[in-house]
C-alpha cells in the first residue's frame, strides 16, 4: 500500500540509534550530493545499480523499519516512507555541518533547498528534527538563499528562493520564525515578501484520491487504434485484467508547497507489484485541468459517423463490382468491432466517471509524461485547482 510519512522526530531518533548509522548516513549524503552536483531530479527515486559496494553486509546490516537503506540507494526509493528514510539519514549525514564554517553552512543549506525544489527529497522538516544547536546555523543559511539565491549556485534564482521562504514559513522552529521576522524587514521583494508573510495553505487543498488511468490519446491515434482493432482489444485486455485478476492502480494527489505529488501502486490479486512517486514541481506544470461531463463526445460521435458512412459506402460499392471472394459479413464484423472499440473507448475514459460524478485530473509537465488520474471527487479537484492557482500567482 501507498506508505504514509512517518513523525521525523521518532524516525530520527531510531535511526540515529541504529548500530550501522554511520556508514548508512555517509552513503545517503554522499549520493545526495552527488545527485545535486550532477542536478539529477529522479533522486531518490531512481537508484544507482553502480553504487560501490561498502564494507560489511549491507543487505542485512543497512535493514531499517523502513527498508534496507543500500537497497533504496540501489533501485530507488517506492514509497513515501523510504523517501523519508533518505531524508533522515541526509539531515543526520549533514547536522555536523551546523554549525561551521559560513561557508560550508551555505552549501549545505542550498543542497537541501535544491533538493526539495527539484526532487521529492524535501528534507527540512527532517533538519528540524536532527539539528539541535545547529539549527539556529541551518535556518540563518537558509534565509540567506532567501535574500541572494545565487549565493546557492550559478543556476539558483526565484524558485530556489521561493523554496527557502516556503520552508521557513512553514518550519515550527522558534530560530526560524525569527529569520522570517528579520527577512520580512529587509525583503524588498514583494513576491517573496508575500511567501514569508502568508499563513501556510497547502494544507488547505484536499488530497485526491482515484486510480492511475491511460492519457487521452489525441483524435488521429484514436482513429488509427479504432481501424486496426487495435483499441477493442486493448480495452478487452483491460475488462479481463480488472474482474479476473483485480487489476488495479490506486493514485492518490497531494498538493504540497513542492508541487503536485502524485504516488500510486499497481495491485494484481490483492498483492501490490510496485509502488512509485512523482513530483511535477509548479515550475514545471505546462497545465492541470479537470475534463468535462462526457469528454470529446464529439469526437467520438464523428468517428462513428464516419466508420458507419465508410462501411456503408463501401457496401454499396461491394454489391456494385461484386469482387469474387468478397464477403460484406466479414466486413461489417470488422466495422462492428471498430465501432464497439470507440463505445468501450469512450465509456471508460469519460462515461464511467461522469454517470458517478467523478471526473479526471489530467497533469501535463513541460518535461516528462503527463498523469491522468480518473474517479475522483468534482469538488475536491475543484478545490486543487483553484489551490494551484493561487500559488502560481504568489
Amino acid at each position: 500500500m501507498i506508505g504514509t510519512t512517518p513523525d521525523f522526530a521518532q524516525l530520527v531518533e531510531k535511526l540515529a540509534a541504529h548500530e550501522a548509522i554511520a556508514p548508512m548516513s555517509a552513503a545517503v549524503r554522499e549520493a545526495a550530493h552527488a545527485a545535486a552536483l550532477a542536478r539529477q531530479p529522479k533522486f531518490p527515486l531512481l537508484g544507482d545499480p553502480e553504487l560501490a559496494e561498502p564494507e560489511g553486509d549491507p543487505d542485512t546490516a543497512w535493514n531499517t523499519d523502513w527498508g534496507n537503506v543500500w537497497q533504496v540507494l540501489r533501485t530507488g526509493a517506492k514509497s513515501a516512507e523510504q523517501v523519508a528514510l533518505v531524508e533522515a539519514l541526509l539531515a543526520l549525514g549533514d547536522r555536523d555541518q551546523f554549525p561551521s564554517a559560513p561557508e560550508s553552512e551555505l552549501n549545505t543549506a542550498a543542497l537541501v533547498v535544491w533538493l526539495a525544489a527539484h526532487t521529492t527529497c524535501n528534507a527540512f522538516e527532517a533538519f528540524d528534527a536532527a539539528l539541535g544547536q545547529g539549527k539556529a546555523a541551518f535556518w540563518q543559511a537558509v534565509g540567506r538563499l532567501v535574500v541572494d539565491p545565487q549565493s546557492g549556485g550559478v543556476d539558483f534564482g526565484q524558485t530556489e528562493a521561493l523554496i527557502a521562504a516556503v520552508a521557513l514559513r512553514h518550519s515550527a522552529s522558534p530560530t526560524a520564525k525569527d529569520v522570517t521576522e528579520n527577512l520580512r524587514k529587509e525583503l524588498t521583494d514583494p513576491v517573496l515578501f508575500s511567501v514569508l508573510a502568508r499563513e501556510p495553505s497547502a494544507s488547505q487543498a484536499p488530497a485526491l484520491v482515484g486510480g492511475l488511468s491511460p492519457a487521452r490519446k489525441g483524435p488521429v491515434v484514436t482513429a488509427v487504434m479504432a481501424v486496426t482493432l487495435i483499441l477493442a482489444l486493448w480495452h478487452a485486455a483491460r475488462l479481463i485484467g480488472r474482474y479476473a485478476f483485480a487489476y488495479r492502480r490506486p493514485a492518490k494527489v497531494v498538493l504540497s508547497d513542492r508541487g503536485l505529488e502524485v504516488t500510486y501502486h499497481t495491485e494484481l490479486l490483492g498483492k501490490v507489484l510496485r509502488e512509485r512517486a512523482t513530483l511535477v514541481p509548479l515550475s514545471n506544470l505546462a497545465s492541470v485541468t479537470r475534463e468535462v461531463r462526457f469528454a470529446r463526445l464529439g469526437m467520438y460521435a464523428g468517428l462513428v459517423a464516419l466508420v458507419l458512412g465508410s462501411y456503408l459506402g463501401m457496401g454499396l460499392f461491394v454489391d456494385g463490382v461484386r469482387v469474387p471472394g468478397g464477403s460484406a459479413t466479414l466486413i461489417g464484423m470488422a466495422v462492428l468491432l471498430i465501432v464497439l472499440g470507440l463505445v468501450i473507448d469512450f465509456a471508460l475514459s469519460s462515461l464511467s466517471d461522469s454517470v458517478k460524478g467523478k471526473c479526471r485530473l489530467l497533469v501535463v509537465p513541460r518535461k516528462g509524461r503527463a498523469v491522468c488520474i480518473g474517479a475522483l471527487s468534482t469538488a475536491d479537484a475543484d478545490a486543487v485547482l483553484g489551490a494551484v492557482a493561487e500559488q502560481v500567482r504568489v
